[in-house]
């Protein structure tokens, strides 16, 4: 009898001894609701929107979010994730983010600790680490929106999120000043030999200045990017072009400019930086250029820099 019993205390033990996580009780975090997403103020920061002061209606981000509570890290994989590249569509009327699936959830009493990772544009191929390229020519009908990609990485339990996202791509515009401008049938600019891709790392750290969660790759040379006008006026006429963060060397003539006269003339201009210029993410940097015309219509054009002139974090409309 004694042996049986010793027998069964150790069947007993052995049993214990398997008993899984999968059997433990579970934490009652509490009511499950949905994450509302909203863009208070509307304003991407640290400067507006491409073409707009704010989001419009109908514009669509992704959104993809890691459980850190879970997984002790704040890492995207490729798939897998707590929330895997939903696609939310902004409001215009609301101001909230909406999605077509049943979007992401989160606890009221016990929340998760999640960590958002916001992407304008959407795209539907979602990678950690992807490439983004900038349209070739902005002035097309909604190329130079396409462009402006920006990003936010947001570490939150708020059942109520508010996106203020951040441009990961280089603003350049390009000031033309002189008289009667608005007389002239054509102008147009162009960035050339310029990189028109970037490499995209979402797990990078996020520098503040540098942006160094995108990084511009790809051949530079007999590329160019075609400038959206954004202002025409008698005296100034302003374009403008989004491409990756990269350094203008001092060599590079890369602002080309083709201008057609009113007796149907053509001439072609190309000025540069009289020194090197590092372009950053989400900073602006203008170029001015005085046209002159004389008397028998012919036209040059000066670089009239500022030569140190810094780059701008703030709105492009101001």
């Amino acid at each position: 009898m004694k042996t049986a019993f010793t027998y069964l205390c150790s069947a007993l033990l052995l049993l214990a001894g398997c008993h899984t996580d999968d059997d433990a009780p579970q934490i009652d975090r509490g009511q499950r609701v949905p994450v509302r997403f909203s863009s208070l103020g509307l304003e991407i920061t640290p400067m507006t929107r491409a073409t707009e002061t704010a989001l419009e209606g109908g514009d669509a981000i992704s959104i993809s979010v890691v459980n850190k509570s879970e997984t002790g890290t704040d890492s995207l994989v490729a798939s897998g994730n707590y929330a895997d590249n939903y696609r939310y569509t902004y409001n215009g009327t609301s101001h909230e983010f909406e999605t077509e699936s049943e979007g992401i959830w989160q606890y009221k009493t016990l929340p998760f600790d999640l960590v958002y990772y916001a992407v304008y544009p959407y795209t539907a191929q979602f990678a950690p680490v992807s490439t983004f390229m900038v349209e070739t020519d902005q002035s097309l009908d909604g190329a130079y929106t396409a462009s402006d990609l920006c990003i936010q990485k947001l570490d939150t339990k708020a059942l109520n999120v508010t996106l203020e996202m951040a441009h990961m791509m280089s603003n350049v515009e390009i000031h033309v000043t002189g008289d009667d401008l608005d007389l002239l049938p054509d102008v147009s600019v162009f960035l050339a030999d310029v990189m028109t891709e970037a490499v995209i790392d979402l797990n990078s750290d996020v520098d503040p200045q540098h942006r160094q969660m995108v990084t511009a790759t790809g051949d530079y040379q007999n590329t160019q990017v075609k400038c959206l006008e954004t202002e025409s006026g008698a005296t100034e006429r302003v374009f403008s072009a989004l491409i990756p963060p990269q350094e203008i060397a001092v060599e590079n003539k890369f602002v080309k400019l083709n201008i057609t006269t009113t007796d149907s003339q053509q001439h072609y201009f190309a000025v540069g930086f009289p020194r090197t210029r590092s372009l950053y993410s989400g900073k602006r940097t203008k170029i001015y250029c005085q046209l002159e015309q004389d008397t028998n219509g012919q036209i040059t054009i000066t670089y009239a820099g500022p030569e140190d002139q810094p780059q701008h974090p703030d709105s492009r409309n101001n």
